[in-house]
């Protein structure tokens, strides 16, 4: 006769229920910690990337910050660590050092990071990243020109965002051999200021009325597909002479399209153009003292840009180039822009070349640009097209403008432009990061 205890034993052992349960709850574990494996391993790897990416950068301007009078590499390093820190709460650097040899920066950081579940197991994992950056000097001299449209539109955040990184790349460029760059400024709304380009003179047809604001008109040509087409040839060439403009003149014709398109304000920048020069101070404050006004007549920029990267136009400025072998001077236009303009209703063909709508532009006025951009890269310009949030009609446009499609930014605030900046000083300086 079977006891109590026994049949209770018998019947444990002969039951199914809840096997399924308890099953999954012990299959729950091993497939739980291989779920966190494989998120710690993705998630290793991208911070392994990030915390590269930031070695790289601090790499790059400590190596910048080195030939400043007063530069201080291994506070730049540190800050840029700083950052990261305050960026990322599960990510705790435990190491920055920073040493130069001869031409060569180097950076290695030291991190240590949540596992998943940390919280749980309190694991965590060690990642390095080292990073390498070679000066190869002394380089090749520079000639940039920055044309920045300062029209209405670019007002606000696109403005301030626009100004600061300039600015700052400008003060950059002071670690470079004075001798072996020039800088220009190019602003464009309507039309562009030169009444403060040396040697003007000479290239103005006519008499200069009283309340001329000292912009000119476009000098247009027929060149290919174009019969408003303009390029970097010297006024005076095939009789052709720059005529003075200002607003009465401009809106002169327009009707209610004209007085609509300019708003009823100056067309014409409120500050010169800037004459190539390796004095920063004169660029940096021409940019301060920039501000928005009118819509944008795209070509006139650029070809502005141009013309203060053409040797001919330098020495009819009387502006001495940084280099005597003209092979070995790099030679880049940084155009900066929203891509809204309103004046091609009227202009470059005018609705007869298309319409993308109120402020955006035509087709006829971007494929000139784009022609225009292509004739540029024939002369050995390379044309840096950093494009501001705006008019997503001119995409295409912009990107085909480029030299390269490395060269083709589309930013969104400060710290996207100052990357894309921050590019071209690298190159500007002949930085690599070692592979």
């Amino acid at each position: 006769m079977r006891t109590p205890i026994q049949s209770t034993i018998g019947r444990f052992l002969r039951a199914g229920e809840g096997g399924v349960a308890i099953i999954f709850a012990l299959a729950l574990v091993p497939v739980l910690g291989m779920a966190g494996a494989a998120v710690d391993y993705s998630q290793l790897t991208n911070d392994r990337a990030g915390l590269q990416r930031v070695a790289d950068a601090a790499a790059l301007a400590a190596a910048m910050e080195f030939g400043k009078d007063e530069g201080d590499p291994t506070r730049v390093v540190n800050e840029h660590a700083r950052r990261l820190s305050a960026a990322r709460r599960d990510l705790t650097i435990t190491s920055v050092n920073y040493t130069r040899s001869e031409d060569r920066h180097i950076v290695v950081l030291e991190a240590l990071r949540d596992n998943a579940f940390g919280s749980f197991t309190l694991l965590q994992s060690r990642i390095v990243a080292r990073a390498d950056v070679v000066a190869e000097s002394p380089g090749r001299a520079a000639q940039i020109s920055i044309v920045m449209d300062v029209t209405n539109s670019m007002g606000g955040s696109n403005w301030a965002s626009a100004t600061e990184t300039i600015t700052s790349f400008l003060q950059e460029m002071r670690s470079r051999d004075r001798e072996r760059f020039r800088v220009s400024f190019v602003p464009f709304s309507d039309r562009v200021r030169i009444n403060e380009l040396p040697g003007m003179t000479a290239w103005i047809d006519g008499h200069r009325p009283g309340n001329w604001n000292g912009c000119v008109e476009p000098i247009e040509r027929s060149i290919g597909d174009f019969d408003f087409a303009v390029d970097a040839t010297l006024p005076g060439e095939g009789g052709r002479l720059f005529s003075v403009s200002h607003q009465s003149t401009i809106a002169q014709g327009r009707g209610a399209i004209g007085r609509r398109a300019h708003h009823g304000v100056p067309t014409c920048p409120n500050v010169s153009a800037v004459a190539p020069t390796n004095d920063i101070e004169i660029v940096a404050q021409t940019v301060d003292r920039a501000r928005p006004s009118g819509t944008g007549r795209f070509d006139e920029g650029l070809v502005w840009g141009w013309r203060m990267l053409s040797p001919a136009w330098m020495d009819a400025m009387g502006v001495t180039p940084p280099y005597i072998d003209e092979e070995e001077i790099d030679r880049i236009v940084i155009y900066i822009t929203d891509g809204n303009a309103t004046i091609y209703e009227i202009e470059v063909g005018g609705r007869d070349g298309g319409h993308y709508g109120w402020n955006n532009g035509s087709p006829l006025a971007f494929q000139h640009l784009v022609d225009l951009c292509e004739r540029m890269r024939a002369d050995g310009i390379r044309i840096v097209m950093i494009q501001q949030p705006g008019n997503h009609h001119f995409n295409p446009y912009a990107r085909a403008c480029a030299h390269s499609e490395e060269d083709y930014h589309r930013v969104n605030g400060t710290a996207e432009l100052k990357l894309a900046l921050d590019a071209i000083a690298k190159t500007a300086q002949r930085l690599r990061i070692a592979s």
